[in-house]
C-alpha cells in the first residue's frame, strides 16, 4: 500500500463517522480539477475565458481584441472563475488557445463574428 492508498481515517474513526451517519471523505484526484481548469480575465466589460493561463508577454491576438473592443490592454485583469456565473453570458468570450498561446483558427473566426455582430 503506497501513501496515496493509505486511508484518511483509521478503523475506529470510520466506525465513529458511520455511527454519526457521516460519509467518509476521500482525497480528490488532481486529474479532474486540472482538466476543467479555465482562466478568466476581465477586459473592460468583457469576460475572456481561456483554456489555459495567458503568458506574461501578451499574444498579438489579445492586443487586437483589446483594440477592437476599444479597451486598453493595460486594463486586463485576471479574476476568479467563480465570478463567471455572475457575468452576463453575452459579454463572455470563450477563447481556445493552443500550447503556444495562439488562438485556434475556428475559434478566431467565431470570436470575430461574435464581436463584430455584437
Amino acid at each position: 500500500m503506497n501513501k496515496s492508498d493509505t486511508p484518511l481515517f483509521n478503523t475506529s474513526q470510520q466506525r465513529a463517522l458511520a455511527a454519526l451517519g457521516l460519509p467518509l471523505w476521500q482525497k480528490r484526484t488532481n486529474d479532474a480539477s486540472q482538466a476543467t481548469a479555465e482562466s478568466c480575465y476581465r477586459l473592460g466589460h468583457w469576460l475572456i475565458i481561456v483554456s489555459q493561463p495567458l503568458a506574461v508577454s501578451k499574444p498579438q491576438w489579445l492586443s487586437d481584441l483589446a483594440l477592437v473592443l476599444d479597451t486598453p490592454l493595460a486594463s486586463l485583469a485576471e479574476i476568479s472563475s467563480r465570478q463567471k456565473a455572475d457575468w452576463p453570458s453575452q459579454q463572455q468570450l470563450h477563447v481556445h488557445i493552443d500550447s503556444t498561446g495562439m488562438i485556434e483558427a475556428q475559434c478566431k473566426r467565431d470570436l470575430w463574428q461574435r464581436i463584430l455582430g455584437h
